[in-house]
């Protein structure tokens, strides 16, 4: 049969499962007249709404078919059809019979014989293609080193333009993806994987299993939690497009009865905020705002309509004391709020008592009513309340650092994102309102700030999966391992680590030149095989920094024009001379920090792009990323988010992006040197030890000249070409070696 005949053949199938989907919803809709009584009604009616917010009517009935050694066909999709006769026509990918199909690979086609992927314009057929699992093994062995077995509509699909959305990857999913999806709910899953592994899909894709699963874990019973905004709009369409649509999803700036304002603060200051000496001090902080009257002070009067009531100093000290005990400080105000009435009641003797209002400005003054907001504002902008807080565990410098000018009104008040778990913290001490989660999933966890995990704790019940990249940890709580992840986040639940080997959306080229990287970024951390080349090489130019701006927007209008969706990522400091250019040029674009994302092109930070892809990336300055803190692997993060094309603009500095250079002839064998570091002259002599040491002023010459070569030779590297730099470096070697005396046979240094 030719491709067009098994086109047709298959349409009318999908035609066919089309139609009993339609009857399914329409028979749905129905369901509700027929109930017994109205609750009943109400109930059919619900589900029929929800089944209907779930599937798209649309969309294409299947995404794959597998034919099994005997013959026999099974569609998959994203949802179960059946025909009025009840007969299976497509299964849903979630389903234990299809993971049997994607457990097949061609090491172990597990029964199946060819597993077909189709392309499809809402449930139209525009074409197909086929995997033949024991071709596809005995192309593999025919290979000098085996490759995994990857299939070409995966590549296909990875290789075509993005929106600036989560793509549909349900057809993609591979083998040992599905074992990690397929993971059991009781445990903490720790998933490590570099750039374009799918971590991201494997764990939206383990929530739309899971739910389908375990009947008794409902959709508002997961929690997706993203490392910011950007991230959580670029992955939100996802599992609603897998059917899963009341899955709770948030991010590490919104998990507080308020959101973070993303206002900046000095990145010492939020390392103090993320540690967990945070705890005590806000604690002493709430604790310290109860103001129990001396023992010494005069009695309480409050003025009633029956009188002026006095109510003993020693009285409402007690009161405090046992208030003191409640769980939270809601509570123990409640409990101080009785006390006082029931005295004031007691005491007026029949007649009217205090009102409300006279009740609450009394209590107000012992134990004033807070919020998080207000609690946190009122402390961090009074230097009194922190010192109050800070007890032995803060130094006077700490303190000030937290100190900030507090806005005039509550509404009106800032918060930077190392704030959001502390609202969250007093949020707990304050009211004890916990919301917990039977399933949590944390994207980019590795990140995490001791605060941070502290609040999605207590949001689990200990089953979650914690996905992320060590290669790819910044900021004030950059990681090396996960230890200090799972110790923060287990609980009673086993905890199990999976490392994720091939990457699938990176190209290689891409993936080779940041991979230069990870000797210096995340010497523990290899980079992942990749399956799938770029379009073309990495363009690299080079100029002067004044220039980079331009050149990036060139070079992204250049992509955009060809309808690719862009990043470009720059240095902060380059931020706003890049956005002149766009409004210059009067280009259109969105500013991803601020969560706009989509087609076209788009500005972001090195930090704010982890996670995302685009089909083309532009990183200027690449040097000055480099720069910063943990600034290689933040170059590593930026060069990585391109599933196409790459373009760098920079002007220097070529260990922090070391690009491929020709060799010159005659220099094969000869390995570029590195300049070693030079010992002081401090280092070189103990100043009480060589006093008076006939090799003293040897030693003092031989220590000058090789600082002052050290020098020279930094500033000669960066103006010559390659091969001149080899011949300089040995005739530097050897005039060294003149100058302090040594053997000529020595080494330069």
């Amino acid at each position: 049969m030719n491709k067009s005949d098994a086109i047709a053949e298959e349409q009318a199938y999908f035609d066919l499962a089309h139609e009993a989907l339609l009857f399914s919803l329409q028979r749905g809709n129905q369901g509700p007249q027929a109930a017994a009584n109205t609750k009943a009604a109400a109930r059919l009616k619900h589900n029929a709404k929800n089944r209907q917010n779930r599937i798209d009517p649309n969309g294409a009935v299947a995404a794959i078919s597998y034919q099994l050694e005997d013959g026999e066909v099974f569609y998959v999709g994203k949802n179960a059809i059946f025909d009025p006769d009840s007969d299976l026509l497509v299964m849903a990918w979630q389903s234990p019979k299809a993971a049997e199909f994607y457990r097949a690979s061609a090491q172990d086609p597990n029964g199946v014989h060819r597993s077909r992927r189709f392309e499809t314009t809402n449930n139209r057929i525009e074409d197909f293609d086929d995997v033949i699992f024991a071709d596809l093994r005995r192309r593999i062995e025919e290979l000098d080193e085996p490759e995994p077995s990857f299939n070409d509509p995966l590549l296909r699909d990875l290789g075509r333009d993005r929106t600036g959305a989560m793509q549909d990857i349900v057809k993609t999913i591979q083998s040992a993806q599905y074992e990690l999806i397929q993971a059991p709910l009781d445990q903490l899953l720790v998933i490590q994987g570099g750039p374009g592994t799918g971590k991201t899909a494997i764990a939206l894709h383990r929530i739309s299993y899971l739910l389908f699963n375990h009947n008794d874990l409902r959709d508002q019973d997961v929690l997706v939690v993203g490392p910011n905004p950007t991230f959580s709009r670029y992955i939100k369409d996802l599992l609603p497009d897998l059917g899963d649509v009341d899955v709770v999803q948030s991010n590490l700036t919104a998990l507080a009865p308020v959101a973070s304002d993303r206002r900046q603060e000095p990145p010492e200051v939020s390392a103090l905020k993320g540690s967990l000496r945070m705890v005590d001090f806000l604690a002493r902080g709430l604790v310290a705002r109860i103001r129990p009257p001396r023992s010494d002070e005069e009695d309480f009067l409050v003025n009633t309509r029956a009188g002026t009531i006095r109510i003993p100093v020693d009285d409402i000290r007690q009161a405090i004391s046992e208030a003191r005990r409640q769980r939270t400080y809601a509570l123990g105000r409640a409990h101080l709020r009785t006390a006082l009435s029931e005295m004031l009641a007691a005491r007026a003797r029949g007649t009217l008592g205090a009102s409300n209002q006279q009740i609450d400005s009394t209590l107000d003054r012992l134990w004033p009513s807070l919020t998080a907001a207000s609690f946190l504002r009122e402390l961090f902008g009074s230097k009194d309340r922190l010192l109050e807080a800070a007890g032995s565990d803060f130094n006077a410098q700490e303190v000030g650092a937290l100190y900030r000018q507090a806005a005039e009104r509550i509404g009106e008040e800032t918060w930077t994102d190392a704030d959001i778990p502390l609202l969250d913290e007093a949020e707990y001490l304050i009211t004890g309102r916990e919301e917990k989660f039977l399933h949590v999933v944390v994207d980019e966890a590795q990140d995490l700030s001791p605060m941070q995990m502290r609040s999605i704790r207590r949001r689990s019940n200990g089953s979650m999966t914690i996905v992320g990249d060590l290669a790819q940890s910044t900021g004030p709580f950059a990681r090396d391992s996960w230890e200090e992840i799972v110790e923060g986040l287990a609980q009673s639940m086993p905890t199990s680590h999976k490392e994720l080997e091939y990457g699938y959306r990176v190209p290689r080229q891409v993936m080779d030149l940041a991979a230069q990287l990870l000797p210096v970024a995340a010497p523990e951390v290899g980079a992942p095989r990749v399956i799938r080349d770029a379009p073309a090489e990495p363009d690299f130019l080079q100029d002067d920094p004044i220039f980079h701006a331009g050149h990036a927007v060139n070079a992204a209008r250049e992509y955009a024009g060809r309808g690719l969706s862009v990043g470009v990522i720059t240095p902060e400091s380059m931020r706003g001379e890049v956005i002149q250019e766009f409004e210059k040029d009067d280009v259109r674009w969105r500013d991803a920090n601020a969560g706009s994302l989509g087609a076209g092109i788009n500005l972001v930070s090195a930090e704010e792009s982890k996670g995302l892809e685009f089909d083309a990336v532009v990183v200027a300055s690449p040097e000055e990323i480099a720069d910063a803190r943990n600034g290689h692997r933040l170059l590593y993060i930026a060069l990585t988010r391109t599933t196409r094309y790459l373009t760098v603009v920079y002007s220097r500095d070529p260990l922090a992006l070391p690009i491929p250079q020709p060799v010159a002839p005659g220099l094969d064998d000869r390995t570029e040197p590195q300049i070693p570091p030079v010992p002081r002259p401090i280092d070189v002599l103990d100043p009480e030890a060589d006093r008076g040491s006939p090799d003293r002023g040897r030693r003092l010459q031989e220590a000058a000249a090789m600082a002052v070569a050290q020098e020279l030779a930094a500033e000669v590297r960066e103006t010559v070409p390659q091969e001149l730099w080899l011949d300089i470096w040995e005739a530097m070697g050897h005039q060294l070696r003149i100058w302090t005396g040594q053997n000529r046979d020595s080494s330069p240094h």
